[in-house]
Formats: C-alpha cells, sequence, structure tokens
C-alpha cells in the first residue's frame, strides 16, 4: 500500500483522462470517457456483489451499504477535506445528503467542474448497477451542480440503516486509483487504437508532472491486477 495515493490522487486522474480525450477526440471522447467511467464503476459494484454473496448476504441496499470499499483517508481527515454526509431512511426512501467531498474539491480547484459534474452523474448509479439491480439508485444533484449532493434509493425495501461497514474490504486508494486508471486506459485503447495510445501516454505524462516518477511506476506496477475478481482475498 502506498498512502500518498489519496482521494483527491484519484480525481486528478479523472480529470486529466476526461480533458485529454475530449480535446483529442471531441463527442467521442466525452462518450468514451462517460463510459470508461461506468466500466470503473460496475467494477467495484461487483467485487461488492461478489463479496456479500461469499458471505451469504442479500444483494439488497442493506448489503450495497455496508461492503463498500472506501473509507475517507488519513490525509483528508487532517486537513478538514474528508467526505462529509449524512443518510437517512423514511417511508421506504433511502436519502443520503454530502456536503463536502475531496472529489468535488479537486475538480473545483483545477476548474473543471463541468467534467466532475459528468463523471458523478454516472459513478454511483453504475457502482449500484454492478452491485445488483434489485433497487434503483439515483443521483439527482451533485456537488458540480450544488449543495447538497443527493442520492437517492425509492422503495428501498429495507427497514434500517446498518450499523456500520465492512471494514475488512476496504481498499486503499493506490488501488482505487489504479483501478480507474487500468479502466480508461484499456476501455482508451480498444476504441481509439494507435491515438488512444497517444492520449495513454499523455496522461500518464500529466500524472507524472503532477505526482512523481515513483508514484507513476508504483500506479503502472497494478497492470496484471483483474479488478473484476477479489482474488486478493485468497491470496
Amino acid at each position: 500500500m502506498n498512502t500518498d495515493f489519496n482521494e483527491k490522487t484519484q480525481a486528478y486522474l479523472i480529470i486529466r483522462w476526461g480533458r485529454r480525450l475530449i480535446d483529442t477526440f471531441g463527442d467521442r471522447g466525452r462518450e468514451a470517457f462517460l463510459f470508461a467511467a461506468r466500466i470503473y464503476g460496475e467494477n467495484r459494484g461487483r467485487r461488492m456483489a461478489m463479496r456479500a454473496i461469499r458471505d451469504g448476504k442479500p444483494l439488497d441496499l442493506s448489503s450495497y451499504l455496508q461492503y463498500k470499499e472506501w473509507v475517507s483517508t488519513e490525509y483528508m481527515r487532517d486537513r478538514g477535506d474528508a467526505n462529509q454526509a449524512s443518510s437517512s431512511l423514511s417511508d421506504n426512501i433511502y436519502v443520503k445528503k454530502v456536503t463536502r467531498c475531496p472529489w468535488n474539491l479537486q475538480f473545483t480547484e483545477m476548474g473543471e467542474t463541468e467534467l466532475g459534474n459528468l463523471y458523478c452523474q454516472v459513478i454511483d448509479t453504475s457502482i449500484a448497477a454492478g452491485f445488483s439491480r434489485s433497487f434503483t439508485y439515483q443521483v439527482p444533484q451533485n456537488l458540480n451542480q450544488g449543495v447538497p449532493c443527493r442520492h437517492v434509493v425509492e422503495n428501498a425495501g429495507i427497514s434500517a440503516l446498518p450499523d456500520g461497514i465492512r471494514k475488512e474490504y476496504l481498499k486503499p486508494f493506490d488501488y482505487h486509483c489504479a483501478d480507474l486508471h487500468f479502466a480508461f486506459r484499456r476501455t482508451v485503447q480498444s476504441v481509439f487504437g494507435e491515438e488512444g495510445m497517444t492520449v495513454t501516454k499523455q496522461v500518464e505524462q500529466d500524472f507524472r508532472e503532477k505526482c512523481g516518477e515513483e508514484m507513476l511506476l508504483y500506479l503502472l506496477s497494478f497492470a496484471g491486477t483483474d479488478f473484476q475478481t477479489i482474488p486478493e482475498e485468497h491470496e
């Protein structure tokens, strides 16, 4: 685990992929950006579902909330920039309100809230879709549009919110950054071929200039990881 990776590191990667794709390919780049973001989200949801199935848990909203793969990093907590959210369940409707988010902070710092909005419109709905089709997860507003970011599940199908999350299944942000990076890298190179390889090199050079050679090499060391499965928990 490399603790230099955090939520804002991932947000930086998201924006550099989006900007390089759209500047190079226009509308096709925008669609590739959204498509790759969905792949990344669905991979996360499927891993969550496989763990729940392995543990004999139903693929319902309660399990979805328990099997999330991340919590705010110590780095963000120390800076006062950690995710701040509250959740409620009433009349079979689940609502989560997020008032502070390090991803949004990074998008704002980079002047890229429009790209951040594109990403946030698909990421949580894609994670939920990868996990289960038994409930419909909606994000009618994210922080790139206004405060608060709202997550809603109507017909939640549960009687109470879970007490907490399964901390043994949390993954560090080096893993999450690599998962996202390779979802984009494989998608972009598959769709655009040689031009996609050029964009990949540009994004990785952007990352090198921002984070340094050591962090780039560490990110690329995940190249052989199968993010669609959970083999790391069986080793």
